[in-house]
């Protein structure tokens, strides 16, 4: 079967649509998990960004890299499983790191105007 770029770039679509949905979906369902048990908001917003950034970059590796793989005559399952998990696994770790950094600093930042901040109660002196 001979795939056009139309019909690969409607696949890719299609596929990028539904992880906007399936990681809104998971990313809502663990915030509030991580909310009701452990009662950390800024914990939740993280893991659950995480999450959707995640999903979308897993629907896109696991649909673009079989693709490829048709379009250079070789057999897309030696792309999928060993590659894809890589990929997936290795840019879902930077992902959520990345954005804990990235949130961490922010917060930090926007804390800074108290005289005594939440994350200064929190990490420098053991505790809320």
């Amino acid at each position: 079967m001979k795939l056009s770029s139309v019909i690969s770039f409607k696949v890719v679509f299609k596929e990028f649509r539904i992880s906007i949905v399936v990681g809104i979906m998971l990313g809502i369902a663990n915030g509030i998990r991580i909310v009701l048990l452990n009662h950390d908001v800024y914990l939740a917003f993280v893991v659950s960004a995480s999450i959707v950034v995640t999903v979308m970059i897993s629907k896109f590796v696991g649909c673009v890299l079989p693709i490829v793989a048709k379009r250079l005559k070789m057999d897309p399952a030696i792309m999928a499983a060993p590659l894809i998990t890589t990929i997936v696994d290795t840019l879902a770790i930077m992902v959520y790191f990345l954005n804990r950094i990235t949130n961490f600093q922010l917060i930090k930042v926007l804390d800074l105007h108290h005289h005594e901040g939440f994350f200064d109660k929190c990490i420098y002196k053991g505790g809320v």
